[in-house]
């Protein structure tokens, strides 16, 4: 992925949950997403947004989320249920 996708993908990901592109840089930034107790990690948040993308641009969501063991893969689904009932319901 180029820099210029990553910094669109970046900025829309801070809009939609109303950050700072200051505090995303942040080394030990998270942040919990309206609806969740669990604060999330900016992969997290990047892989949420991701996946409401997809549902937003197809009707449906197409995205995979298939990262290996460890980096909070269950966390991240749990966040995308959480975040699309609150953003599309």
């Amino acid at each position: 992925m180029d820099e210029h996708t990553v910094d669109i993908i970046l900025g829309r990901t801070c809009e939609l949950y109303g950050l700072h592109r200051a505090a995303i840089r942040e080394p030990d930034f998270a942040h919990a997403p309206p609806g969740m107790k669990k604060a999330l990690r900016l992969h997290q948040l990047w892989a949420v947004a991701r996946v409401l993308s997809s549902m937003l641009d197809r009707g449906i969501a197409t995205a995979l989320l298939a990262d290996e063991m460890g980096p909070g893969t269950t966390a991240t689904a749990l966040g995308v249920t959480v975040v699309s009932h609150r953003f599309l319901s």
